[in-house]
C-alpha cells in the first residue's frame, strides 16, 4: 500500500499566481516554513528556512487563494509531486526535478491564518449531526 500526504504550516512568499489551463483554473506559490535546533557545540539556537511550491487545482481552492496575500500564514494538505523539466538554458537536453506540493479538489485543504494575528485562525465547518452531551457514553 502507498500513501503521499503532505501537511504543512507556512507562511506565502508572494501573492498567488492564477492561470487558466484547459478552461480549468490553477494558483500557484510558495510558503516558508522555518525549523529551530539548539548548536550543542555553541549552545546557540540555529534556524533554517525552508521554502516550498504549492500548486492549487480546483476552481473552489483556487477561489479560496485568491484571498491570500504575502506574509500570511496557511495550512495545506496536498501530496508530494516530483515534475521532471527540461532546463531552459540546456544544450545537452538536460532535465530538472521540481518538487512541489499538490493541493486539489479531491483530497486538498487549504485553511487559512492571518499574519497580524501571528498564529492559525481556523474556523472550523458546522458538522450536519451534533452530538449532544448527554449521549456521550463516557
Amino acid at each position: 500500500m502507498d500513501y503521499n500526504k503532505v501537511i504543512m504550516i507556512g507562511r506565502l512568499g508572494s501573492k498567488p499566481m492564477i492561470k487558466t489551463l484547459n478552461n480549468s483554473q490553477m494558483a500557484q506559490f510558495s510558503i516558508a516554513n522555518s525549523i529551530r535546533w539548539l548548536d550543542k557545540a555553541t549552545s546557540e539556537y540555529k534556524e533554517r528556512t525552508n521554502w516550498h511550491k504549492i500548486v492549487v487545482y480546483g476552481d473552489r481552492l483556487v477561489e479560496k487563494c485568491l484571498k491570500l496575500d504575502k506574509g500570511d500564514e496557511v495550512l495545506i494538505e496536498g501530496y508530494l509531486d516530483n515534475l521532471v523539466v527540461q532546463k531552459k538554458d540546456s544544450v545537452n537536453g538536460e532535465n530538472i526535478t521540481i518538487n512541489r506540493i499538490v493541493v486539489d479538489g479531491n483530497q486538498g485543504k487549504i485553511i487559512f491564518g492571518r499574519k497580524k494575528e501571528n498564529k492559525l485562525d481556523i474556523s472550523f465547518e458546522e458538522s450536519e449531526s451534533e452530538v449532544e452531551s448527554d449521549n456521550i457514553p463516557f
